[in-house]
């Protein structure tokens, strides 16, 4: 009897997490953001902070533990005796702590790597965040993935004395969102107006479920005539696909040997990169997915399979959503040419 009733209390638990999660995410994220923020100009002493957050985290969450414990003792001993309203109330203490405890750990470790990598982007180019001009941040429907609309902002978080006064703009372009802000980072460079700008690229998308985030992607079609009307991002872009394979009057087996190519152009890159969602170790990796072939030969149903998800796109044409984040920094060839020993020039 009380597995069962503790196993429902610790769903409620759960749940309570989520929604802990949910509304203080970003408030969270800066928080985070203002720890690690010494990281910029002091490593040593980011590193330290850092090491000594984790333990301070450990340490609340085993004295979560410990309380969790107690009470689950004490509530045992309240049934034995009869007594099911001090149990009750045992078993409601318990659930709020498990939330704690939850909410803590999720959203520690959803947004710890996403903050590091922010500022691994300004470290990476040998500047301090005072050398930065300008700061473009692109970022899809926050509002509807973590209730926050001003996202752009929060990236003077990552130095909050170094970046005072920096102007940030938000991007949104549905999948081409991050790219804009790399776009117009470039342009305010090539203008003259600023000589170093920081572009970043983040996402926090698992927070909701699968209806969530089929309403939230659905809201960057058009509206009235798409996304109202049941249309989901992968039917929108088999549209698209039904109308090249039109235009340059391929067969349905071409198309689907130049979408595989794709595919496994994506998953070689990926298995490239140590911090992607699909990198070393992952599924492509493991199931070695890095050619055509490879993908061609998957079968249509069952365990590993490419089955149809909206024709002519199969699940292996599809991307998947993710939380994560990138930053890059720009600045003129001749200035990178002059400044940095190894430079990306953008075409």
């Amino acid at each position: 009897m009380w597995k069962a009733f503790m196993t429902l209390m610790r769903g409620e638990a759960n749940d309570r997490a989520e929604s802990v999660i949910d509304a203080n995410g970003i408030t969270v994220l800066r928080q985070q953001i203002r720890e690690l923020s010494a990281g910029l100009s002091r490593a040593r002493a980011a590193e330290a902070l850092t090491r000594n957050e984790h333990r301070r985290e450990a340490a609340r969450r085993d004295t979560i533990l410990a309380r969790i414990a107690d009470l689950e003792s004490r509530a045992l001993a309240a049934i034995e005796k009869g007594e099911e309203g001090l149990s009750f109330e045992a078993a409601e203490a318990i659930a709020g702590l498990e939330a704690d405890r939850e909410a803590a750990e999720k959203t520690i470790a959803v947004l710890e790597g996403e903050l590091s990598r922010l500022a691994r982007a300004i470290a990476d180019a040998g500047l301090e965040a005072k050398d930065i001009d300008a700061i473009w941040v692109g970022s899809c429907s926050p509002s509807l993935f973590v209730n926050q609309e001003h996202v752009g902002p929060l990236a003077l978080e990552i130095d909050p004395e170094g970046l005072l006064f920096k102007p940030t703009t938000r991007t949104e372009g549905a999948c081409a969102t991050s790219s804009l802000a790399i776009y117009n980072a470039a342009y305010a460079v090539a203008s003259g107006r600023f000589k170093n700008v920081l572009a970043i690229g983040v996402e926090k998308m698992n927070t909701l479920n699968t209806a969530g985030v089929t309403h939230a992607l659905s809201c960057c079609s058009y509206w009235p005539e798409e996304g109202n009307k049941g249309m989901t991002f992968p039917g929108l872009f088999a549209e698209l696909g039904k109308a090249y394979q039109q235009k340059e009057e391929l067969s349905p087996e071409q198309l689907r040997i130049m979408l595989a190519h794709v595919s496994a152009l994506n998953y070689r890159n990926g298995i490239q990169n140590p911090l992607a969602h699909f990198g070393p170790g992952s599924i492509p990796d493991i199931n070695k997915l890095t050619t055509a072939e490879a993908i061609l030969n998957l079968p249509e149903s069952g365990k590993g399979s490419n089955p149809m998800i909206a024709p002519p796109l199969r699940l292996h044409d599809c991307s998947l959503i993710t939380d994560g984040a990138a930053a890059v920094v720009l600045t003129s060839s001749d200035n990178a040419k002059a400044s940095f020993s190894h430079a990306v020039e953008l075409s």
